[in-house]
């Protein structure tokens, strides 16, 4: 409801990547909320691994290292505001004191002091999202970061990814997302071994399900950068 202010949760991924010290940004204009109160988390392997309450007035733009101090490993943020309506906080992927690309964040229902999702919702509508991968020399690794959910009377989301190649080539990988963890992280050149092999220049891949829609972003990782996009599509 627009003119209610309400508890919202939402998550960023941040892989590790040398030098990496995002900084987080939280917008009293989008929020409608002068005087704010957040509890920021950090979970390292699903588990609450640092935590912090906060109140400020006004807008909120800090880097990581300066609430919890330099975190050397993967992790998830996960920040809960208040806000009017939907609203969103906003990470920019900073190494080495560049602002670096920037991205607003997912909704999430995972409860972190149960370590499991607490609220069950209903399916909303089916995933046609894409995103485009670029092989070159510079480039190290693609993350797709993907939110979970539990939805009612589902085990699992089937998920489809579909592989177009510039060389005219196609493939099809099944997956199925569990609702376990907070995110499902897919490393595609890791978790899809044959993407390596593969000889092309770009790749448009497609996401597809017909159980829900699927929030999630893309995460492109070099060695002195981050390029961040949401999925394209509904």
């Amino acid at each position: 409801e627009i003119n209610k202010k309400q508890k919202n949760t939402h998550l960023v991924y941040c892989p590790q990547v040398k030098g990496l010290d995002p900084y987080i940004l939280i917008d009293d204009e989008e929020t409608g909320v002068k005087i704010q109160e957040i509890k920021i988390s950090i979970l390292k392997n699903n588990k609450v691994f640092k935590e912090k309450k906060l109140k400020f007035s006004g807008v909120f733009f800090k880097k990581i290292s300066q609430i919890f101090g330099k975190i050397n490993c993967e992790y998830i943020i996960s920040i809960s505001f208040l806000s009017y309506g939907h609203s969103y906080f906003n990470i920019f992927y900073n190494i080495n004191n560049n602002y670096g690309d920037s991205v607003h964040s997912h909704e999430t229902k995972w409860d972190i002091s149960k370590n499991y999702f607490s609220t069950e919702i209903s399916s909303d509508g089916n995933t046609r999202k894409f995103f485009l991968i670029n092989k070159n020399k510079d480039q190290s690794n693609h993350f797709l970061v993907l939110n979970n959910v539990l939805i009612e009377n589902k085990e699992f989301i089937n998920l489809y990814i579909r592989i177009l190649t510039d060389n005219y080539e196609e493939f099809v990988i099944k997956k199925k997302l569990e609702n376990k963890t907070p995110c499902t992280i897919i490393n595609l050149e890791k978790d899809i071994l044959f993407l390596k092999d593969l000889k092309f220049e770009n790749a448009i891949i497609q996401l597809e399900s017909y159980e829900h829609n699927i929030d999630g972003s893309v995460i492109c990782v070099n060695e002195n950068a981050i390029a961040v996009d949401h999925l394209t599509g509904g």
